[in-house]
């Protein structure tokens, strides 16, 4: 009895083992024999990510579209050209002297064809020919004792005319313009650094959920391996309890622990299955798509300088840049407001040349003649009692200036802070990792000897399945500590903005790619 309950143990033993150490992604291969499988290196992945994401997609847009304003401003400094005509007719009623000279008829006809531009220095010039036809006296009129007055005929006024105006003291010489412009531009800019700090992050995420598959794969293996291993040994139990080589309770337990398995078995699926919904969400690949599992991941400390890491993310992080550009902004939109509370003085200087002819074509050949010049000059004052909405954005302005030093200062501390943070937690992943290791070796030799003593009778199922346990927790925790410390290195690399350098990647290039 006690050679047949040995060799049943020893049995059950040799299913644990063969069970421990079979293929740790057997049941992932079988899946991905079934149908093509998308394999990529992790630079692929990155790309695949920048190229396909949705998310990435609107950012392109939005970066289209971020300088929205700065053109629609470009708007004032376009030539517009100007084209206006009008025609009167008129027959006035009998009323005395009034027809003496002018008529009882009137015709007149005026037309204007002008160019004008206003320039970044605040110049506005103006240059146009103007057509003016006028009769006044198309029927002769009896004078009385003068006699008869003889009809004029209608006469051709052509004119040409150039005209400038500059604004001298608010907006003086474009002054003001300019600001606006430089205020948009720097806008535009912000917009941008934002979005790119959007793929990074994008970047690290995606990573990190590729890499979860990993530890998510290995968790449903491990529970496939539990499952299987705790069914096998439950079956020997059974025909032990019939043989009268078990107790009831031993079965019992298994029992137990079999139900335990499978319901870790069906959570681990669906964790997996939810995660690799999302990464295929995130890729915007087809929910079909089969992906290898990344296996790219970096073991090596690396050799880390703290201080030049410091000095790199200042230099480099679009949130501490775009503090220092948001307050150049505020900077000049203060000086921008200053200006606008100055009087508006105008000077304004114009100069033309006319000719007149009964005759169209006579008309214009003279007309450059400079027979008859026109000019003037002038200048026009204005200035509101009250400029209350300029004196608020002044103020506003100030306002806004120290908020953004107060946001520089603690931006300074707080990229300080987090850069020696991320480099204390790569250390800390990697000193868990060879922790890790030494736990999964130490449980390895610790179930190697458990099925070695058991050939002498000496431990019992349950010992050797918590040596088993403790075997399969032990590979899942390294796993999870090695994506935690590729993890860690990401999260270090995004501290200093340096995702894009790690990858080779032309963020300017890839903002400008849009489908």
């Amino acid at each position: 009895m006690v050679i047949q309950e040995r060799i049943n143990k020893k049995f059950v033993y040799l299913i644990l083992a063969i069970v421990l150490w079979s293929e740790p992604y057997s049941n992932l291969a079988a899946q991905e024999k079934k149908s093509d499988t998308l394999s990529l290196s992790l630079d692929e992945a990155v790309m695949l990510v920048i190229s396909n994401n949705l998310v990435i997609q609107d950012a392109k847009y939005d970066i289209i579209m971020s300088d929205g304003d700065f053109e629609k401003f470009q708007q004032k400094f376009t030539p517009y050209l100007n084209a206006e005509a009008s025609y009167l007719d008129s027959t006035n009623p009998v009323s005395g002297n009034a027809q003496l000279f002018g008529g009882q008829e009137l015709k007149q006809f005026d037309a204007t064809v002008s160019l004008s531009k206003l320039f970044s220095t605040g110049t506005m010039i103006t240059m146009g020919l103007k057509e003016n036809y006028f009769d006044s006296n198309d029927k002769a009129l009896n004078l009385g004792m003068l006699g008869s007055k003889p009809a004029d005929p209608g006469f051709y006024k052509p004119s040409i005319f150039l005209s400038i105006q500059q604004e001298l003291l608010k907006n003086g010489f474009g002054y003001g313009d300019r600001k606006t412009l430089d205020i948009l531009e720097k806008s535009v800019e912000i917009k941008r650094s934002m979005i790119a700090d959007q793929l990074s992050l994008l970047i690290v995420q995606t990573l990190s959920e590729y890499w979860g598959l990993n530890i998510l794969s290995r968790a449903v293996e491990n529970a496939q391996t539990s499952l299987e291993a705790t069914n096998k040994v439950r079956d020997i139990i059974n025909k032990n309890v019939k043989f009268g080589l078990a107790d009831t309770f031993e079965l019992n337990q298994y029992n137990s622990l079999v139900a335990i398995a499978e319901t870790t078995l069906a959570m681990a699926k669906q964790d997996y299955n939810d995660a690799y919904k999302k990464l295929l969400r995130t890729l915007n690949l087809d929910p079909e798509t089969k992906i290898k599992n990344v296996t790219e991941l970096n073991e090596d400390f690396p050799e880390i300088n703290l201080e030049k890491a410091i000095e790199s993310a200042f230099n480099k992080r679009s949130d501490y840049i775009n503090a220092q550009k948001e307050l150049e902004l505020h900077m000049q939109e203060k000086s921008l407001y200053t200006n606008s509370l100055l009087p508006s003085l105008m000077f304004h200087a114009g100069l033309s040349t006319k000719e007149q002819s009964d005759t169209l074509g006579t008309a214009h050949k003279d007309l450059f003649s400079m027979k008859y010049p026109d000019w003037q000059i002038g200048l026009k004052a204005s200035y509101p009692l009250w400029n209350f909405d300029s004196r608020v954005k002044v103020r506003d302005a100030e306002l806004s200036m120290r908020k953004s030093r107060n946001k520089i200062e603690r931006l300074d501390k707080e990229i300080r802070d987090e850069v020696i943070s991320r480099s204390e937690h790569v250390k800390l992943s990697f000193y868990i990792l060879t922790k890790q290791r030494e736990i999964r070796k130490e449980s390895q030799l610790y179930y190697n000897a458990v099925l070695e003593k058991n050939k002498n009778a000496k431990f019992d199922s349950a010992m050797v399945k918590n040596a088993l346990d403790s075997v399969i927790n032990a590979r899942q925790r390294e796993l999870e500590m090695v994506i935690r410390y590729n993890i860690a290195l990401l999260q270090f690399d995004l501290a200093k903005n340096e995702i894009f350098d790690r990858y080779g990647i032309n963020v300017n290039k890839i903002m400008s790619e849009v489908k």
